[in-house]
């Protein structure tokens, strides 16, 4: 997804925005988030992204047996479905750094397609590549986590990052199982 003019991207960001201060109303979580994503620190980011997965998702949401797709009874579409909300829910926060990072979802770059980068705009330093998979217990979460690591490596999504002459960025492999995450990060 990318949003296509600065009027939509304005009024994106104003709903995002508002729904975000009424969670959360000085910012600080969403701060915190940001911060942690663009600085490296896995931890703070996690943390913040788990506190908003509890404030915002609901169980239901969450749930593979539960998902957006009504009826599904084939479990990977479930999955698939549920990883979705993960994916926007992450992509609305990130909204938040437009217009000073470009922020693009499921591009194809290397020998496949990204979840979500983050390209640094002009006078920013580093941007972030993440990719997220759903666990179907928390115990595995780290294990996911890091498969999602070894995917952006084996498919090179860092290609796109390598075009564009940014040689500063994180990478993230982010798993997710009801309203809690688990985030390794990887080496550029």
């Amino acid at each position: 997804m990318r949003i296509p003019n600065r009027e939509i991207s304005y009024l994106f960001k104003g709903e995002v925005m508002a729904h975000l201060e009424s969670v959360t109303p000085d910012n600080t979580l969403l701060y915190q988030l940001l911060d942690g994503l663009l600085t490296g620190n896995a931890e703070d980011f996690a943390e913040a992204l788990s506190n908003y997965l509890r404030l915002l998702a609901s169980f239901y949401d969450t749930a593979a047996r539960e998902s957006f797709h009504q009826g599904v009874s084939d479990s990977h579409d479930a999955k698939a479905s549920v990883r979705c909300l993960y994916h926007g829910l992450v992509l609305g926060l990130l909204a938040t750094l437009m217009p000073r990072f470009e922020v693009v979802s499921n591009r194809e770059s290397g020998y496949g397609r990204f979840d979500v980068a983050i390209f640094p705009g002009k006078g920013q330093t580093a941007g972030a590549l993440l990719e997220f998979k759903v666990a179907e217990t928390e115990a595995e979460m780290p294990e996911r986590a890091k498969e999602a690591l070894a995917q952006i490596e084996a498919n090179q999504y860092a290609a796109e990052f390598e075009r564009r002459g940014v040689k500063d960025f994180w990478q993230y492999g982010i798993a997710f199982w009801g309203k809690k995450c688990h985030i390794e990060t990887g080496e550029n």
